[in-house]
């Protein structure tokens, strides 16, 4: 199963539901005219908490993010969220990139919907002696149908680009420091 953003993840969850507001983000508590409560899903990356000053969670921002450099999600539904997380959650979502020492390849793909939106990516990931690297681009155009929200219309288009990098030494960081600091 390919699943190529965070939105499509929370559909399979169960008891959860891919919502989006009046904005275009996503909420899966989301019910109009009701404030959202953001605490109830969390999203880690590579072990850090996605957290936004004036939403909360990072899965409102995040969810609609294309996830090719995403190698495995791990998904904790209930009671083991007191653990993980900073405060109780439903549902506790940790993602993990990928790492240049493991994928060593270089790929791009592209796709296109029905009314001219457009999705593409790159990727490229190399081991060399002293380090390993991993680079991934996305772009992403989706053409949306206009909203009318309290007698406005609204736009949900989105145009977005998305990058991502990581460098990886081969060798622990803290083996160089003790090196130096020895000589």
């Amino acid at each position: 199963m390919k699943i190529k953003s965070f939105d499509e993840l929370l559909d399979k969850i169960p008891f959860l539901k891919n919502k989006t507001d009046n904005f275009g983000y996503s909420d899966p508590y989301y019910a109009a005219y009701q404030p959202s409560n953001p605490s109830r899903v969390r999203l880690f990356i590579n072990e850090s908490e996605i957290l936004m000053p004036l939403m909360g969670s990072g899965l409102r921002i995040f969810g609609q993010v294309d996830i090719s450099y995403i190698d495995h999600i791990e998904v904790y539904h209930g009671i083991p969220s007191y653990e993980v997380a900073i405060e109780p959650s439903v549902v506790i979502i940790k993602a993990y990139t990928k790492v240049g020492k493991r994928e060593n390849t270089t790929t791009i793909g592209t796709s296109v919907t029905n009314y001219g939106g457009y999705d593409a990516y790159a990727y490229k990931s190399e081991k060399l002696d002293d380090y390993s690297y991993f680079t991934y681009i996305n772009t992403r155009n989706s053409k949306r149908d206009e909203v009318e929200n309290l007698g406005t219309k609204t736009l949900k288009r989105q145009k977005k680009l998305h990058m991502y990098m990581d460098n990886s030494p081969m060798k622990p960081q803290i083996l160089k420091f003790r090196q130096w600091m020895e000589s």
